[in-house]
């Protein structure tokens, strides 16, 4: 009995604190991006919000600079669209070196669909009219081997554009429904083909190559905002997806479904996958609106879940979070809460069969959810409560320090979360 007591009541040192709060002064549907973008060790953090400002704060808080990513709209169009929605950005930046010159740029879209390619001192450098609202963060890969990279973006408009470096359009590829989901590029698959792989509304998986050549379609029954991840079979690659049917959907290189998972929510964004029990193999951590967090084994069985008070709609974040030598699952909710979990879950009420029927843990206020005794749920490690909805998490990663967390709130605010000893 006492080593059942001490299983599920026992307590993780320490807790998470705000070390800086900044105020966007506009609302924000996505997380930032954080990147080291001058190449000298320290980090910036970049976001967008819903009317249309881009900016970079430092590993502090202080803002360096504000980008206006904002339509130019005649009088004719200021008439006929929401003011309110036509400048929002919709996803996180994309930031990387494109141009290999050492220094990394800012990628971003915004409902108006243009894409805007940003210095990192905040100057423009070039954009593009993607022809339809930009609702996902584009993706930046050398996709055809050249040793430049490309620029890979959806839009409403139901096609995928790729660009060059400088903006100029390669090629497009037209799906005939909005695509709202970031692409992911496999390389070395399926015979030698690298694939660039996307959803798109009306739930079709597409695999394609460089060369527009399709290479095959799946079916998942319901739309795809989520960017695939991937992970290494013993045979193949294969791929995660999630649906906004609840599903979490394992597809191979091939484009045959593996397995699929249910939820009883939307999964609007990506897996998160890595070793998190150190037994050699991938685990894939979804986030549902079920308001549940799922850890799933690669042949598609869950290990454990965790219930939040609301929906989870940022994508899982795995990381040491409190320097103990273990990854840590961490996830925002739409409770105001970001929860940062034991990433191998805890059995519960093992040694105490029947007592799970007459206690009540539900939501955040407790270490564990209810369960049947032997089942396996999420363990809290520890809770930050914020002021509003969160809609995005980022890791921040410093040097001879524990990494912190970038927590976007509805409301603008811009927060970082750290791990104490206290």
């Amino acid at each position: 009995m006492a080593f059942g007591l001490t299983k599920l009541f026992s307590k993780h040192a320490g807790s998470m604190i705000e070390r800086w709060v900044f105020d966007a002064k506009s609302p924000v549907v996505c997380a930032a991006a954080v990147a080291d973008l001058h190449g000298n060790g320290t980090h910036q953090v970049v976001f967008g919000t819903k009317s249309g400002q881009v900016t970079c704060v430092d590993e502090a808080g202080k803002e360096l600079w504000t980008f206006g990513a904002k339509a130019e709209l005649n009088a004719v169009e200021s008439f006929f669209v929401d003011e309110e929605r036509v400048h929002s950005i919709n996803a996180p930046p994309t930031i990387a070196d494109i141009d290999g010159d050492g220094k990394q740029e800012i990628l971003v879209g915004n409902e108006n669909g243009t894409l805007y390619c940003i210095e990192p001192n905040g100057k423009a450098r070039w954009k593009y009219d993607c022809g339809g609202s930009i609702k996902a963060s584009c993706l930046i890969s050398d996709i055809n081997a050249d040793g430049k990279k490309e620029i890979l973006v959806g839009s409403t408009s139901g096609r995928l554009i790729v660009l060059n470096n400088k903006g100029e359009k390669l090629f497009e590829y037209d799906t005939t429904a909005p695509i709202e989901s970031v692409p992911g590029v496999l390389f070395g698959a399926a015979g030698g083909k690298s694939m660039i792989i996307f959803g798109n509304n009306n739930g079709t998986l597409h695999a394609i190559t460089p060369s527009q050549e399709l290479l095959w379609r799946v079916e998942l029954g319901s739309k795809v905002t989520a960017a695939p991840a991937f992970f290494d079979d013993p045979e193949e690659r294969r791929m995660i997806i999630g649906t906004l049917g609840g599903d979490v959907v394992c597809v191979s290189e091939h484009g045959e479904v593996v397995w699929t998972f249910k939820t009883r929510g939307s999964i609007y964004s990506a897996a998160a996958i890595a070793d998190l029990n150190n037994d050699k193999r991938p685990e894939i951590v979804v986030g549902s609106c079920d308001n549940n967090v799922y850890a799933i084994n690669a042949q598609g069985h869950k290990i454990w879940s965790f219930e939040t008070d609301f929906w989870i709609t940022a994508a899982p974040i795995i990381a040491d979070i409190d320097g103990d030598g273990k990854p840590e699952v961490i996830v925002g909710s739409f409770d105001h809460n970001v929860y940062v979990l034991d990433s191998q879950g805890s059995y519960v009420l093992d040694y105490m069969p029947g007592i799970s029927d007459i206690v009540n843990q539900s939501g955040h206020y407790s270490n564990i959810m209810t369960s049947d005794p032997g089942d396996q749920t999420g363990k809290k490690l520890y809770q930050f409560t914020t002021p509003g909805i969160i809609v995005g998490c980022a890791l921040l990663e410093r040097r001879h320090m524990k990494p912190a967390l970038i927590v976007n709130v509805k409301s603008g605010r811009i927060g970082d979360l750290e791990h104490s000893e206290g």
